[in-house]
């Protein structure tokens, strides 16, 4: 990132989140072991080309695992510390976890000078931490329809 001059930069955190190594191990075995090799045959002997095979077939069936790796990504970028310490130096340009740490290593110490009401407590700091979590449960909840379709896929019912 230092090469590319994007240190201090929004895209120096996005760039490397973007790659996800365990998304694309986790697709890759999806791909080569649960989609049936029959219907992809099929779908050749049919006419489709290998861009189609991958688009009409193998994609809307893969909706269920593209739903579970979009929620690993979003959940680990989002609580992600590490990278946004490393790349982001300036304090207004830091996510709001880290400014959650931030405040809540000086919340329990006393200012000296400053009137109480306006040091940050513990039930502030609480009720940051649950507006933290709400993005990551209404993700959850747009989500959970792939994630369950997936889970059921092979229940029969009655």
């Amino acid at each position: 990132m230092n090469g590319l001059h994007l240190l201090n930069n929004p895209l120096s955190v996005i760039l490397p989140s973007a790659f996800f190594p365990f998304g694309v191990y986790l697709m890759y075995i999806f791909f080569s072991t649960s989609l049936p090799r029959d219907l992809l045959a099929a779908a050749r002997v049919d006419g489709c080309s290998e861009w189609g095979v991958f688009r009409r077939v193998a994609v809307p069936l893969a909706r269920p695992m593209v739903g579970l790796v979009a929620f690993f990504v979003f959940v680990s970028q989002w609580n992600n510390f590490f990278l946004v310490e490393v790349m982001l130096s300036s304090a207004s340009r830091l996510t709001l976890q880290v400014g959650l740490v931030y405040i809540s290593n000086t919340a329990f110490v006393p200012f000296p000078g400053l009137p109480l009401s306006q040091q940050i407590l513990r039930p502030e700091l609480a009720m940051a931490g649950i507006i933290l979590a709400f993005p990551v449960v209404v993700f959850f909840a747009f989500i959970q329809r792939n994630l369950l379709r997936g889970l059921l896929a092979g229940y029969a019912v009655g």
